[in-house]
């Protein structure tokens, strides 16, 4: 979908957001996962904040309360266009609290067999990733750099691709119906931990996920991606259009509320890329490239 070089500035500009997060997370100035994801949101959005109003906005984002019923598995929906071609990605993110020590995972009591929520999740994201790109994202409070014993990624969140956490969630937590917990992943991120900036440049690059066309409804004035599951479950994913861009306050009530509702994705985040919110995203990355340079693809 992108070249070599528009998939590194794109990547390189998530990549520092999420370290700032992280340093964030770190201070105490976010408290758990959702604020963290908020911020997240917030700083694709704008990140020169409040100082550069007359910037323009890099992504369209948009949140909703949490739902426990998720189509998708995940409550993260990434979808990047590119003129008439989109990439769509999936997340699900979890605070592992390891200063802490607790536990981020728990087992559903509403099964038949014993299985952990996280592990339901991988289980409903399963069906998604022939068209989706899809990660896990697991933050921790540890500051940016630091070499710690969980084996998470030095800078930012530490990422890990679906498919390795499904593969890896076979050897032990599935088949004995166990939790996911700080010290059961440390063999998972010690093989398989990937930063975001890596995450993004495979997807950007079609490494992972397919390609899709950005459709027109008949009335020519709404444009959607249509998807469906390996069990042929059908869904248009609604994009921004314009007043929508122009207007954060019925967000709930718009096309993209309604889809959010009803798939149970709380937090939708879209990019219109185009040649100038590239080179807007590099200026960004250039300020804080003393970080950009330590984190590796």
């Amino acid at each position: 979908m992108l070249n070599k070089i528009e998939a590194k500035k794109l990547a390189a500009f998530i990549q520092v957001i999420d370290e700032v997060c992280r340093e964030d997370l770190n201070k105490g100035d976010i408290n758990n996962e959702r604020d963290y994801v908020s911020h997240f949101m917030a700083y694709l959005r704008r990140p020169y904040g409040i100082a550069k109003l007359g910037h323009p906005s890099i992504a369209r984002a948009i949140t909703l309360p949490s739902r426990q019923e998720r189509l998708f598995g995940a409550d993260g929906l990434i979808v990047f266009r590119k003129g008439n071609e989109s990439k769509q990605m999936l997340f699900e993110a979890k605070y592992c609290k390891p200063k802490q020590n607790n536990p981020w995972d728990y087992t559903l009591k509403s099964k038949s067999k014993k299985v952990s929520h996280f592990t339901d999740q991988l289980d409903r994201q399963r069906q998604w990733r022939r068209l989706f790109s899809i990660w896990e994202m697991f933050q921790n409070d540890y500051p940016n750099g630091d070499l710690n014993s969980y084996n998470f990624v030095q800078y930012g969140s530490t990422c890990v691709w679906h498919e390795d956490a499904d593969t890896f969630a076979n050897k032990d937590i599935r088949p004995n119906g166990k939790t996911w917990t700080n010290n059961r992943i440390k063999p998972l991120l010690q093989q398989k931990a990937k930063s975001i900036n890596h995450i993004m440049y495979e997807t950007l690059r079609c490494k992972k996920g397919e390609k899709l066309s950005v459709q027109m409804e008949e009335n020519e004035t709404s444009e959607y991606i249509n998807v469906f599951s390996d069990k042929e479950i059908k869904i248009k994913i609604p994009l921004p259009q314009f007043e929508e861009l122009l207007n954060d306050r019925n967000s709930s009530k718009s096309t993209i509320g309604n889809f959010m509702k009803k798939t149970g994705i709380v937090r939708y985040i879209y990019f219109d890329i185009t040649n100038e919110s590239l080179n807007y995203m590099e200026k960004i990355t250039q300020m804080a490239n003393d970080r950009i340079s330590r984190s590796k693809l």
